[in-house]
């Protein structure tokens, strides 16, 4: 399969040529790439995706697949992927975790790869993300306790404070007695 050329131009003008993305014949999927250092001059007839990275100095971010399942890379186990968002896929056969998603080939994955740019950013604003959402996290739980104690003295107090409680059990017939 080909880069579509439109997404290909717009990622080489957004990124100064810094990120590509390449057809994997061997995973059948897209790989998102940074590039790292110089290119090499080794030999390139080899399929291994790992050998092309090395002679082109390039480092793999991200495989992108067409669709929500993939191979797992160690035991072919099929995995499904997380859909927009950067997680690890996880196999769930041989515990595998590897950089994988599903994400169609358009603007919205520009605009990620921008959020998460590194030169824009992105470390930083993704950290910030994380450490916000575990702060609304242990807020809710202290929420939550709080919110769980106050219930369970609202319903003792009668009990804690001392104040008899008798129900009503109804008019009693005098020929019952």
């Amino acid at each position: 399969m080909r880069v579509p050329g439109w997404f290909d131009r717009q990622l080489a003008v957004e990124f100064d040529r810094q990120l590509r993305l390449r057809w994997s014949a061997a995973r059948q999927a897209f790989q998102v790439e940074r590039k790292i250092r110089r290119s090499t001059f080794a030999p390139r007839f080899t399929r291994d995706d790992d050998a092309v990275r090395i002679a082109d100095g390039y480092d793999l971010l991200m495989e992108v697949a067409g669709g929500d399942r993939l191979p797992c890379p160690r035991c072919s186990a099929t995995v499904k992927l997380p859909v927009q968002e950067m997680r690890e896929a996880k196999c769930g056969r041989c515990r595998r975790t590897f950089r994988a998603v599903y994400w169609p080939l358009n603007d919205s994955l520009l605009q990620y790869l921008r959020y998460v740019d590194p030169v824009r950013g992105g470390i930083e604003r993704v950290f910030a993300e994380v450490e916000g959402a575990e702060l609304e996290r242990e807020r809710a739980r202290r929420r939550e306790m709080r919110n769980y104690g106050e219930a369970v003295w609202k319903d003792d107090y009668n009990r804690l404070v001392g104040i008899p409680s008798v129900g009503y059990t109804g008019r009693e017939r005098m020929w019952e007695r």
